[in-house]
């Protein structure tokens, strides 16, 4: 990993991207794995993040844990699925963070730029001017074209980037399903910035 990409780490993925560690060659030692968490550059993100809100007097963050995965397999082949783009990504710029619900737009209202200058992803290692790179409409109608997917949806959804859990499963998740539903959707496709 570039010196630069270190960054990865301190953005708050480290936990996420150490579960590569067991995808990379065994014949690399763990002491010399990008990700090792015993090195003393490692960020443990979610340790961090206990004690920064711990120190300002909230209770402790109770991460979401599920036992099981709500994983349905297609009930039909992928090249007779419609597909949905969900993302993260602010298609209206306008509204303000607080009031952000989400919601579907159609596919031939994809802005040219998404706002994502607020969110919280790598600006040192990345940038969101390849908007194919987190919306990937443009491969997804190729697919389409060539039969590996059955179809694009008509909508695309935007859901907010929430920091309650209950509104993202009490609120946000039931208005996602209920547009992919609406427009007959077999599977979504979730791209967070």
């Amino acid at each position: 990993m570039g010196q630069p990409c270190r960054s990865l780490l301190d953005a708050g993925t480290g936990p996420l991207l150490q579960s590569v560690v067991s995808v990379l060659p065994e014949a690399m030692p763990l002491d010399m794995h990008p990700l090792n968490p015993d090195d003393p550059q490692y960020i443990r993100y979610m340790q961090r993040s206990r004690d920064f809100y711990g120190a300002q007097g909230f209770k402790p963050y109770q991460w979401p844990h599920f036992d099981d995965i709500p994983f349905t397999r297609p009930g039909k082949p992928l090249n007779e699925c419609r597909v949905a783009i969900v993302t993260t990504a602010v298609a209206e710029g306008d509204t303000p963070k607080p009031v952000r619900t989400a919601k579907a737009y159609p596919l031939d209202q994809v802005p040219e730029r998404f706002r994502t200058d607020e969110l919280s992803w790598d600006k040192e290692c990345t940038h969101t001017d390849d908007r194919e790179s987190y919306f990937p409409l443009a491969s997804l109608r190729q697919l389409a074209d060539e039969g590996t997917i059955g179809s694009l949806s008509p909508r695309f959804c935007f859901v907010p980037t929430e920091y309650s859990q209950r509104s993202t499963r009490e609120e946000d998740a039931p208005a996602i399903l209920a547009a992919c539903q609406q427009d007959e959707v077999d599977v979504a496709i979730l791209v967070p910035l």
